[in-house]
């Protein structure tokens, strides 16, 4: 069980804490108009996009220190996934969608959703991992390309199949092994887009 850090204090990032954000890419963050957490000596720099999504005092209320063995030293992190998998943050939903087609020389399928029937999916399929990720998806030029990322508590039902997506803080939205369902995946699809191709010579 993590232990939640008490009395963070959290302020704009100024000039003077170059120094000790060496190896960072300071300029950008600075101009980014990043924010800076800190507790003692530990601090951990938030991005705008982030501080402005998740607000200040629920990340204030999910930080905690991580031993580093690589660096022997304490680190201060950021638990997202505790306040991204929240259902008060993230309201649950479920998507039905139906099989498109596997793009050729990936792992990625391409589903779209049966209610809205101009939206559509890629899902990206790791199977050995037994994890996946879901993007919104469009097509250009003919070809099929991935958007921004489906958030957590979305859940995508085919059938009687599902597959829901949570936060990691390791790999931010994705399906993780315990939701991986291989009814959605792209060796599965693969046979089912063989039997439609073969159904169609028949029209």
């Amino acid at each position: 069980m993590r232990e939640y850090l008490k009395g963070v204090t959290v302020r704009d990032l100024q000039e003077s804490d170059r120094q000790k954000c060496d190896g960072l890419n300071f300029d950008y963050l600075l101009e980014d108009k990043s924010k800076i957490f800190e507790k003692d000596e530990l601090f951990v720099i938030m991005n705008k996009f982030d501080y402005e999504t998740y607000g200040k005092e629920k990340l204030c209320d999910v930080i905690f220190v991580e031993h580093s063995d690589v660096l022997n030293e304490d680190l201060l992190r950021v638990d997202f996934e505790q306040i991204a998998n929240d259902v008060n943050f993230n309201k649950p939903k479920t998507v039905e969608v139906e099989f498109v087609k596997n793009i050729d020389g990936t792992n990625e399928s391409v589903f779209r959703n049966v209610n809205i029937s101009d939206k559509f999916y890629i899902r990206q399929d790791i199977a050995r991992e037994k994890y996946a990720k879901w993007y919104s998806a469009f097509k250009r030029q003919g070809k099929w390309e991935d958007d921004a990322p489906i958030r957590a508590n979305v859940t995508f039902k085919m059938g009687n199949e599902t597959e829901k997506v949570s936060f990691s803080n390791w790999n931010s939205e994705g399906v993780s092994s315990k939701d991986y369902n291989r009814a959605f995946s792209y060796k599965e699809l693969e046979k089912e887009e063989f039997n439609k191709d073969d159904l169609d010579i028949c029209d």
